[in-house]
């Protein structure tokens, strides 16, 4: 009887753990969308501690996954990736040392820094817009609140806490992304094609000058572009081999591009229709890291806050429509235009990679067609998944060709190309078994080794 009241006892107290947060993102939810007026103090004062907490629990979920693992099959992984290691270094010291830090886009940068001082000095989600200098030290007169996400300035922030505040921090926090953006893009390619695909892949991903200038520039750009391949790449290990851990890494890194890059929320919304589309989540999967997603109401809260403040604080006219069909054949043809001229190497994007980008793209479509005839349904949703955020890209108003997001990654497909002209199997008989739900570890490629999710 002693025994039966302890379990549950236990039993309730996790119910509650799980439970509490929950209804505390609710009633601040509701009490804020009830009294507008609310919002705004709450975003300025509440938003570096929930980045602070969900950041954590981020770094939780990885610290979960590395219990899994020992000296031997650590030593295996890097025998595995030794190549890929190299290549990161290699791209990473190249965009490092050859491209000069400086503010690109001085208003969206400037705002972004901004932010990051007050995240620093006051712990607020604001920055100033008029100030002065008294008694030595910096004062705010004016501050106001950024449309941009927050997390890039907080990532900011704690590089000020490391050294000291000073704008070239933001240069700092872009360098330090530039490795795991470029090891990222080789995972996820050797996955898919094998080790001469990642190496191309990795040495290609910072191949535009555009990509170059945002690597090393104080945006945040280079941050979504991170974290959304890092997406794509645990989507992929989870369709592999479905798991409690492959799942909680997937949607902490889905809450945290959210915080990141204005269409972080689409990307959120699409993955979540699309496991809920293959019936790919399990109920036990979600219980294992009950708390994880339990507490992600409380982390979203922010963003959306500072959505509904900001939502009619545009930089274009208020008659102009931000999305549009009309865009897409606009953005399409600025972009592709420079496919007519491949040897202008003033432009933002390269020409030539986008030629051959487009000839990865066609190998792309022919593979996904077969797989529809030949009705294998799953790994057919899975690369139409793609489509939704790809016309959420094209489909804004964009100032020039350098200003379209979405086709940025079609200089990658080059790798495609490359990759099968290298060999004479067919290349994406491998994305058909790893999207498949029902695949097992044997559906790899011969390069690939059995290892924890968050180093594969």
């Amino acid at each position: 009887m002693k025994i039966s009241f302890e379990m549950n006892r236990e039993t309730l107290l996790k119910s509650a753990a799980v439970a509490l947060p929950i209804l505390v993102g609710m009633g601040l939810l509701g009490a804020t969308l009830r009294r507008r007026e609310l919002m705004e103090p709450f975003f300025i004062h509440g938003t570096y501690f929930a980045l602070t907490a969900m950041v954590l629990f981020w770094l939780g979920a990885y610290a979960q996954a590395l219990r899994e693992t020992n000296k031997e099959r650590l030593s295996v992984w890097l025998k595995d990736n030794w190549r890929g290691l190299v290549v990161t270094a290699l791209v990473s010291l190249v965009a490092i040392i050859s491209i000069e830090p400086s503010l690109r886009v001085l208003a969206d940068e400037a705002n972004l820094l901004g932010t990051s001082k007050n995240l620093h000095f006051n712990k607020t989600a604001d920055f100033a817009t008029t100030g002065k200098w008294y008694y030595e030290a910096y004062w705010n007169l004016n501050t106001t609140i950024d449309r941009r996400p927050t997390l890039y300035p907080y990532f900011v922030s704690l590089i000020h806490g490391l050294r000291g505040y000073h704008y070239t921090n933001s240069f700092w926090a872009n360098a330090l992304l530039i490795p795991f953006l470029v090891f990222t893009a080789y995972r996820l390619a050797k996955s898919l094609g094998g080790e001469i695909f990642g190496l191309l892949a990795g040495a290609l991903v910072l191949a535009h000058p555009i990509s170059l200038m945002s690597a090393r520039s104080g945006g945040f750009d280079l941050m979504a572009a991170t974290f959304s391949l890092l997406i794509v790449k645990h989507l992929l290990d989870y369709c592999q081999a479905p798991s409690a851990n492959r799942l909680v890494l997937l949607w902490m890194n889905l809450v945290l591009l959210a915080h990141i890059r204005y269409e972080g929320s689409g990307f959120l919304i699409v993955a979540v229709v699309l496991l809920l589309a293959l019936r790919m989540v399990k109920l036990d999967h979600i219980k294992a890291y009950a708390i994880f997603y339990a507490f992600s109401l409380l982390f979203l809260l922010p963003r959306i806050w500072q959505i509904i403040i900001k939502a009619d604080d545009w930089e274009q006219p208020l008659n102009t429509t931000l999305f549009g069909r009309k865009y897409v054949f606009e953005n399409v043809r600025d972009y592709f235009s420079l496919v007519f001229n491949p040897w202008n190497f003033q432009r933002p994007h390269a020409g030539l990679l986008i030629l051959l980008g487009i000839l990865g793209a066609i190998l792309v479509g022919r593979s996904l067609w077969k797989l529809v005839r030949t009705r294998k349904e799953k790994p057919a949703m899975f690369g139409f998944s793609v489509n939704p955020c790809a016309t959420a890209g094209l489909s804004h108003r964009a100032l020039s060709p350098s200003a379209v997001p979405a086709p940025g990654a079609a200089g990658d497909a080059v790798a495609v190309v490359a990759r099968a002209a290298c060999s004479r199997r067919p290349y994406f008989s491998t994305i058909a078994r790893m999207s498949d739900s029902r695949s097992t570890i044997r559906s790899l490629p011969s390069t690939s080794t059995s290892v924890p999710a968050y180093l594969a």
